[in-house]
């Protein structure tokens, strides 16, 4: 899976165990947007019950674990703004269907990764919902929050556009708010970047993780934005997270892949493999 154009880096190879379907650096990996891949009741939205009824044709290509960019509830076409960590968006399906898929892809062999988007939420999300009630509320500390003063203080107010965001100005005002504090969004405004600082959030994911390997049965995990859970000043502490993140996998589901979209040099990259 990794890519000298994508610049992606293995986080963790897969270890073949009795009741998971093999992945690893030599098989093919397909990657899927449900959503222009295959249209199963004929709404012109491509849905998970389509990906089931072409997975003959997948293995016909020797395709040996696909990939599904996110699956689960959001308000954008692409998915990767996150309300609910723990359902299908109606889009796409029902839980009922991508079990359906699981298991008809594990009949062929091929395994199933599913894009794991941990490093912001959409401001549908609850979590940001809550937040965005003021600094008393209990999810208040689930993001990245500054007053204006402390931004220009910091020289934090502009960012340098990258490989993977265009977006120069990062701090955000809630709309209507009673406090001056902005919110960081490193993509866009409806993506608020969450605070990996906090122990609850690291537990929040770590229960996530848990959820889709073990009650649900997904063999791995692209792991979106994996560089920029802190910047590049505070490198260590990302390091440090995904050492943790992937003992969480490896204890829940061993062998479980992962896979961390990482858009820089190669040097750069080295050092994140070690989680």
């Amino acid at each position: 899976m990794t890519t000298a154009s994508s610049a992606q880096s293995n986080i963790r190879p897969f270890h073949t165990k009795a009741d998971s379907i093999p992945v690893g650096h030599t098989g093919v990996h397909y990657e899927i947007f449900v959503r222009s891949f295959a249209d199963s009741n004929g709404d012109g939205i491509g849905d998970l019950n389509g990906i089931t009824n072409k997975l003959d044709y997948l293995h016909d290509l020797g395709v040996s674990a696909i990939w599904l960019m996110p699956i689960s509830p959001s308000p954008s076409y692409h998915k990767y703004d996150v309300t609910d960590y723990h359902d299908i968006d109606p889009e796409y399906g029902t839980m009922a269907d991508f079990k359906r898929l699981l298991a008809e892809a594990h009949q062929r062999g091929i395994a199933v990764i599913i894009d794991l988007v941990l490093h912001h939420t959409s401001i549908q999300h609850n979590w940001f919902r809550e937040a965005s009630k003021g600094p008393e509320n209990p999810y208040w500390n689930y993001y990245k929050w500054l007053t204006p003063a402390e931004i220009k203080r910091r020289k934090l107010a502009t960012r340098d556009i990258t490989a993977d965001s265009g977006e120069k100005n990062p701090w955000h005002s809630v709309r209507n708010a009673t406090f001056p504090e902005q919110y960081y969004g490193m993509f866009w405004s409806g993506m608020p970047d969450l605070n990996f600082d906090y122990q609850p959030v690291r537990d929040e994911f770590f229960k996530i993780a848990r959820y889709w390997l073990n009650e649900v049965g997904v063999d791995g995990f692209r792991l979106d934005a994996a560089r920029h859970l802190y910047r590049e000043a505070e490198e260590p502490k990302n390091h440090e997270f995904w050492q943790e993140f992937g003992k969480v996998v490896e204890a829940a589901k061993p062998g479980a892949y992962t896979v961390g979209e990482v858009w820089t040099r190669p040097e750069r990259i080295a050092p994140i493999s070690g989680g």
